[in-house]
């Protein structure tokens, strides 16, 4: 039987996100998932809104949602009319809502499973059944992915939380609370470049990485203008602190639209997504 992963909590929430507050007239909003403090987060995407604002020739603005409910709330509802985030979420968004993504971060999405390098019983996926496995929570894209390669709920790992990249990693080899975890291969050769202290059991094939899209509010023609100017040198300017956060500063490159078209599939069986939105059917 297929696992289905429930987020009805966001039933329980109260109704109150970005999308429904009161705005400015012909005032656009930019967005991305609330990952840090909202001083973080807006040193990071502010500027780029304000490039756009020049590009587009309307008002925008970056708002941070309340929470990753909320986003998720946002999304399904298609109340994101500009948003960077997950290769997941951009394909989710290019199948159901007619997003297009637009410039994304150059270098490939590769999602590896390590286990310490003296454990000799953890040494493949099917080990990991029943036992404790450190992540993010769903819909974290790392862990959603891990799970898919499971046939059902009742054959795959324990998931043992954790929050950042770092702390999984210190979860296996200091703390050993986890026989294994799920971490970003770029992030790994941050911390164990040498694999002096993990071995790498899995490697997922690479995904195309993080990017920005938007809506079809606005004009093929607008999101072709909008893609070359953040393109450009201004543009790249515009997203330096996006680039020194994501891509130790490399520029960000064209999104295409196939690069997403099945990533999405790691959402299948969460709550919200799995159902085509743009289906007539």
């Amino acid at each position: 039987m297929k696992y289905i992963y429930l987020l009805a909590a966001v039933m329980l929430l109260p109704v109150v996100s970005y999308a429904e507050e009161k705005q400015e007239d012909d005032v656009i909003v930019f967005t991305a998932p609330p990952r840090g403090s909202v001083v973080k987060e807006t040193s990071t995407y502010q500027p780029i809104a304000d490039f756009l604002s020049e590009v587009i020739g309307k008002k925008v603005v970056y708002k941070q949602p309340v929470s990753w409910m909320h986003y998720q709330k946002d999304m399904w509802s298609n109340n994101l009319q500009i948003a960077f985030d997950g290769p997941h979420f951009v394909s989710w968004r290019l199948n159901n809502k007619n997003h297009t993504p637009l410039v994304k971060l150059p270098q490939p999405h590769v999602w590896v499973v390590i286990a310490r390098k003296d454990d000799k019983t953890t040494n493949k996926l099917v080990d990991l059944q029943g036992r404790a496995f450190c992540g993010h929570p769903p819909p974290n894209f790392g862990t959603l992915t891990i799970r898919s390669k499971f046939e059902s709920a009742t054959r795959e790992f324990r998931l043992v939380v954790r929050k950042g990249w770092k702390n999984i990693y210190n979860a296996i080899v200091d703390e050993q609370v986890c026989y294994a975890g799920v971490l970003p291969i770029t992030n790994l050769n941050q911390y164990d470049p040498d694999r002096k202290f993990v071995k790498v059991i899995y490697t997922h094939e690479p995904y195309a990485n993080q990017a920005l899209t938007m809506n079809t509010q606005f004009s093929l023609e607008m999101r072709q203008k909008v893609k070359a100017a953040l393109l450009s040198e201004k543009g790249q300017a515009a997203m330096e602190n996006l680039r020194k956060r994501f891509t130790k500063g490399q520029q960000l490159v064209e999104a295409h639209d196939e690069e997403y078209r099945y990533v999405s599939d790691v959402l299948k069986n969460v709550y919200g997504y799995g159902f085509n939105f743009n289906s007539t059917e």
